[in-house]
């Protein structure tokens, strides 16, 4: 099991440490860098390995691999901080529009690949793509395999296409929480318990995603909930005539436009 340095803290580095103690990765090959404090309580509480920047100095030798888990703002600074560290880094990137030439032109020894996961891998239900830029085979395959443990791997064989990964799933969960307020508004008024509320949320979701695992269309899905005249076709009727679905595409593209802004820069 190779030992794991997250350089950079965040929510998306949360989740991934979360989800490899689930699966079994152990906690004693995992170690963290942030400048975080409510991170690093956080990471107490998880009981990884939480080192200064004195520690890596002196044990930088020991990572295997390093995971860039920094604001995109950050990542010369940081990854020049971990050459300093290791002149030949295997380096995970999380950074968001940032192109792996771009980091891997820092230096000619460093090696790149670069993941788009999201936060669901802390409950190991993640959607992950992964694009590789000049990582060995075997570390390459490694990289992967510990991702598909935390959920579904989508290879790429162009780096571009991780703008749509990061449009459809990195920022997917968001989508869906902000529908999901309509929902606690209107629960809330029926329960006045926020828990109950949550709980009953949370029914609703897995009962969703259980009907979605089967060889049944999206279409079939809705028609089987609608009748005729009934309550569902009146919802559904309205949503259109708002051009509901439209809508929410546009919200997507734009994503999608915003992370190709951000790889450009």
């Amino acid at each position: 099991m190779k030992n794991i340095l997250f350089y950079g803290s965040g929510s998306i580095s949360s989740s991934i440490i979360e989800g490899l103690l689930k699966c079994g990765y152990k906690k004693k090959n995992i170690f963290a860098y942030t400048r975080n404090i409510s991170t690093r309580n956080k990471l107490k509480k998880l009981k990884i390995n939480s080192i200064s920047k004195k520690d890596l100095l002196n044990n930088g030798h020991k990572i295997d691999i390093y995971v860039l888990g920094v604001k995109p703002k950050d990542y010369k600074k940081a990854v020049i901080e971990i050459l300093n560290i290791n002149q030949a880094p295997n380096l995970v990137s999380l950074c968001a529009g940032i192109k792996t030439k771009n980091i891997a032109a820092l230096s000619d020894k460093l090696k790149v690949v670069r993941v788009m996961p999201n936060t669901s891998c802390s409950s190991l239900n993640g959607i992950s793509g992964i694009f590789n830029h000049n990582f060995s085979k075997t570390n390459y395959v490694y990289i992967k395999n510990l991702f598909k443990k935390l959920g579904e791997v989508i290879e790429l064989e162009h780096e571009a296409s991780l703008n749509d990964i990061t449009a459809l799933f990195g920022s997917g969960p968001a989508y869906f929480f902000y529908i999901l307020k309509v929902y606690e508004k209107r629960i809330n008024k029926l329960v006045n318990n926020e828990k109950l509320s949550k709980k009953i949320m949370q029914r609703l979701l897995q009962g969703i995603s259980e009907s979605v695992n089967n060889d049944k269309t999206l279409d079939d899905l809705i028609d089987e909930v609608s009748s005729k005249k009934g309550t569902t076709e009146a919802a559904i009727k309205e949503l259109k005539r708002l051009h509901f679905l439209k809508n929410f595409d546009a919200g997507i593209k734009a994503a999608l436009i915003r992370a190709k802004e951000i790889s450009e820069n």
